[in-house]
C-alpha cells in the first residue's frame, strides 16, 4: 500500500485558498471561457455551499469515494484540487459539453470498421473500431509497490493492422490547432488506457504497439437544404510516442 500523504491523491488534505476556496480558483482560471457570467454564478452558489461544509471537505475520509482512478482524469488541464475532491467526496463542477459529447458521438459512429486509409494515409493497413466494454486494470505501482489504485475505464477506438500489431486511438473534438500540445494533454490518458489493456485484472492481456489521437477539429457552418445547417470538421490522426518511464513518473506523483 502506498504511504498515506502523497502529491495528490493520497494527500491527507488540500486547504482551500483563500476568497471562497474553489472559486477564487475558478475566477483566475476561468474567467475568459465562454458563458463565464453563467460559470461564474453557479461557482458562487458552490462556493457558499462548500464555506458550510469546509471542515469536512479539506480532509481525506477513511476511504475514497472513487475506487479506481478514470483516465480521462489525467487530462493535463485538470485543476489538481478538483480532481482530489472529486475522487474523495464526490465533489465537482457541472459541465457544458452538450454540442462536444454529440460530435463525439457522431465521430466515434464514423470511424466503427473502417480502413486505416480513411483515419490517415501514413496508417499502415488495418482497421480502426469502436472500443466496446470496459476494463480494470491491476493496482499501479508506486515506489514497487501496489497502491490502493487501479484503472477503470473505456476507450473510444482500437487499431487492428494486418501485421498483428494492435493500437489504441482516442477520440478528440477540440479546438487546438497545435498537434503537439493536444498529444501532450493527453499523453497520460492514453498511456493509462495503454496499461489498462496490457495490465488487465481480468483476462488475457494484449500488447499494444501505437497510441495516437482522432481529432475533430470545429471548421465552418454549412448551409443545406433549408431551413437545416450543418456542420464541417476538419480531421487529423495524431500519433504519440510511447514513453512508459515518463508516465510512470507521472502516476508516483499523481497518486
Amino acid at each position: 500500500m502506498a504511504a498515506q500523504g502523497g502529491v495528490l491523491l493520497e494527500r491527507d488534505s488540500f486547504i482551500r485558498p483563500p476568497f471562497l476556496g474553489l472559486m477564487s480558483v475558478f475566477l483566475i482560471n476561468n474567467l475568459i471561457i465562454p458563458h463565464g457570467v453563467r460559470q461564474i454564478f453557479v461557482f458562487i452558489v458552490v462556493g457558499r455551499e462548500q464555506n458550510t461544509c469546509m471542515g469536512k471537505l479539506q480532509q481525506k475520509p477513511a476511504a475514497p469515494y472513487r475506487k479506481t482512478i478514470s483516465p480521462s482524469s489525467l487530462y493535463k488541464g485538470k485543476c489538481a484540487r478538483c480532481t482530489w475532491l472529486s475522487y474523495w467526496h464526490n465533489f465537482s463542477l457541472p459541465a457544458n459539453l452538450a454540442l462536444q459529447s454529440v460530435l463525439s458521438r457522431k465521430q466515434e459512429g464514423f470511424f466503427d470498421e473502417i480502413s486505416n486509409a480513411h483515419v490517415d494515409k501514413n496508417l499502415a493497413p488495418g482497421v480502426i473500431k469502436l472500443y466496446k466494454g470496459k476494463k480494470t486494470s491491476v493496482p499501479i505501482k508506486v515506489n514497487g509497490e501496489d497502491s490502493r489504485w487501479a484503472f477503470y475505464g473505456e476507450l473510444d477506438f482500437v487499431i487492428e493492422y494486418e501485421d498483428g500489431r494492435f493500437g489504441v486511438a482516442d477520440g478528440k473534438v477540440s479546438l487546438k490547432a497545435d498537434p503537439e500540445a493536444l498529444a501532450k494533454d493527453y499523453f497520460n490518458q492514453l498511456h493509462a488506457y495503454a496499461f489498462m489493456l496490457e495490465n488487465p485484472a481480468e483476462g488475457a492481456a494484449q500488447k499494444v504497439d501505437t497510441l495516437g489521437l482522432v481529432q475533430w477539429k470545429f471548421d465552418e457552418a454549412l448551409p443545406l437544404d433549408a431551413p437545416r445547417w450543418g456542420f464541417s470538421v476538419q480531421h487529423r490522426y495524431i500519433p504519440m510516442e510511447r514513453d512508459d518511464a515518463k508516465f510512470q513518473a507521472f502516476m508516483e506523483r499523481f497518486i
